[in-house]
């Protein structure tokens, strides 16, 4: 099992240059504080951008969270800050709370990091250093990010880097630049959000993985496993197209 690791920051402030100070504090990524609002909140609904979310229940407040971070992972660092201040303040909930020890939402601890690195089981790769869409840098600006998140996770684990998974994953989110990057870093395989299976062809770099959220059951969880959705609705695209 890989975990993927940010190293920076974005507690309603700009993205900056700062060190792993998710690690081992109480401050949150962006979208941690997004979910924390809003399982905080007892507003029954959010009017936000033009659109509006019944909040009557859980399930509708994690449908809210997915559609708000697909708006909001887009937006500079400034234009984010100030969405998410926004969006809290719609919520009637505090912009700056206190996660306490034992929060679901409380980033790892660096004990909690060398004991599973040491347990065999898990091994960890970088994520890039302020969860950057990296299509959107210049080449220097995907070096600088790609390169300081390798290093800062080798620093917490005391091994190499690896591997890698791209911010969001989607084909538009990386670009040639991110694989000649990546390739001079020596990073052995990275991570997209595409879904399929992942075949001799497959290069290395772009590899695919089904995404498992909260409206996947356990039959769904087989068929995605076992490829069958993936060669269903590839039958089907082909059907559509003949």
């Amino acid at each position: 099992m890989s975990l993927f690791l940010s190293s920076v920051n974005t507690k309603c402030r700009p993205r900056s240059s700062s060190p792993l100070t998710f690690v081992d504090s109480i401050d949150i990524p962006w979208y941690c504080r997004l979910n924390h609002a809003l399982e905080s909140t007892h507003q029954a609904a959010l009017a936000w951008g033009g659109d509006s979310w019944d909040l009557a229940d859980a399930k509708k407040k994690a449908y809210a969270s997915s559609v708000l971070q697909e708006k909001l992972k887009y937006l500079s660092a400034y234009e984010l800050n100030a969405a998410l201040i926004d969006i809290m303040k719609q919520l009637a909930v505090d912009p700056s709370p206190v996660v306490p020890d034992g929060s679901p939402f409380q980033m790892l601890r660096t004990s909690a990091i060398k004991a599973m690195r040491t347990s065999g089981l898990i091994e960890f790769g970088a994520h890039t250093h302020t969860h950057a869409i990296l299509s959107q840098l210049s080449f220097e600006e995907q070096r600088r990010e790609i390169g300081r998140s390798l290093e800062e996770v080798e620093e917490l684990t005391g091994e190499r880097c690896a591997f890698f998974a791209y911010p969001n994953g989607h084909a538009e989110d990386y670009d040639e630049k991110s694989l000649l990057v990546l390739k001079a870093a020596g990073v052995e395989a990275a991570l997209t959000t595409l879904p399929g299976p992942n075949e001799t062809t497959t290069p290395l770099l772009e590899l695919r993985r089904y995404p498992v959220g909260a409206n996947v059951n356990l039959a769904t969880f087989q068929l995605m496993v076992h490829h069958c959705l993936y060669d269903y609705r590839k039958t089907v695209n082909f059907r559509l197209a003949v």
